[in-house]
């Protein structure tokens, strides 16, 4: 099994997870760090026209956009790793808007994998973004074949924003929760089934009569074993960075000290350059900005709650450099 040094960052109103213990039991994880590989197993992704993009933190290079048009998906392939009786998918997704290129029923599909090869009543399970009376949705789908499907719907979506979708099940319930928060318990009843050598797909549907496709950005997805508990999806959610420590494709920039951290909210920041700082949340907002200049910075962000944020440094060149800090309020 190919291994990956990670980072993960959580807010302190939960419990701390490891990387090793918010990774346990998956089966795929796709950080999407400048590529599609899979850092817990040998399901690396085939990219066809999807291209890298800035992930909700700014970083470049951490996320994957797709434009919503023919040949732009990412194939997991078919393994049955991907493909769990009792599981969990959590991704992030920025939709940017509704396509409506290709055929059949109107779904932009985040993931999708299928449980037969019919038209109808083929989801495997699906996380998919659809219009009803004009209005984007998040539907979250089980499907037995035959049609007993079990769809979690999510009505309250704005374009160009970042969200973090969970579908997690097993034989008798099905949940969905968006940015941590429980949004739906369904009553299943059945096992979920799957069509032997069908790939597991992000950003297409791939079938026949309703082939459709996502437009705009998908990142950190991770697929496992077993039914996610509420503490695990909380700790995905409030996760600022499943990447490699460094990032791939992030210039460095001149030496940088913070102390202390973790912190009131109050600390110092030497650096070597003039530029700007910022700190961010898990969501990938910008809840405090301030300009530095080479030396010694007094950084007070009095007012901001307890957890765990991003830093993101930004030289004159236009380099930037990410830190994590600790507020203890």
């Amino acid at each position: 099994m190919k291994k990956s040094v990670a980072t993960c960052f959580f807010v302190l109103s939960i419990p701390v997870f490891s990387c090793a213990q918010i990774l346990s039991g998956a089966t795929g994880a796709y950080p999407f760090c400048g590529n599609a590989n899979d850092i817990v197993g040998p399901n690396n992704g085939q990219v066809v026209g999807a291209t890298l993009t800035a992930d909700r933190f700014g970083i470049p290079n951490h996320a994957y956009y797709f434009n919503g048009q023919p040949n732009c998906y990412i194939n997991l392939g078919t393994s049955n790793m991907l493909k769990p009786l009792k599981g969990g998918v959590s991704v992030w997704a920025r939709p940017d808007g509704f396509s409506s290129n290709g055929s059949g029923y109107m779904l932009n599909p985040v993931i999708l994998t299928k449980n037969q090869a019919g038209s109808s009543c083929y989801e495997g399970y699906a996380i998919g973004l659809v219009t009803a009376n004009g209005f984007p949705e998040f539907h979250t789908t089980i499907t037995q074949p035959f049609c007993n499907q079990i769809n979690g719907i999510y009505g309250i979506v704005n374009y160009q924003n970042w969200y973090h979708i969970v579908l997690t099940w097993n034989n008798d319930t099905l949940k969905q929760y968006i940015n941590g928060v429980l949004q739906q318990t369904l009553t299943k009843g059945f096992v979920n089934a799957y069509l032997s050598g069908d790939s597991v797909m992000v950003g297409n549907s791939a079938n026949v009569q309703n082939n459709r496709f996502f437009l705009g950005a998908i990142d950190d997805l991770v697929i496992y074993d077993h039914m996610l508990s509420y503490s695990e999806v909380t700790a995905l959610y409030n996760n600022t960075e499943l990447c490699p420590s460094n990032g791939i494709g992030e210039p460095e920039t001149g030496s940088v000290h913070l102390f202390p951290n973790p912190n009131n909210g109050e600390f110092s920041l030497d650096v070597s350059f003039n530029g700007s700082c910022e700190l961010l949340n898990s969501l990938g907002q910008v809840v405090f900005r301030k300009q530095v200049s080479a030396g010694r910075n007094t950084i007070s962000s009095n007012g901001l709650a307890g957890g765990i944020y991003l830093l993101r440094l930004t030289d004159e060149k236009e380099k930037v450099k990410h830190m994590k800090v600790m507020i203890r309020n």
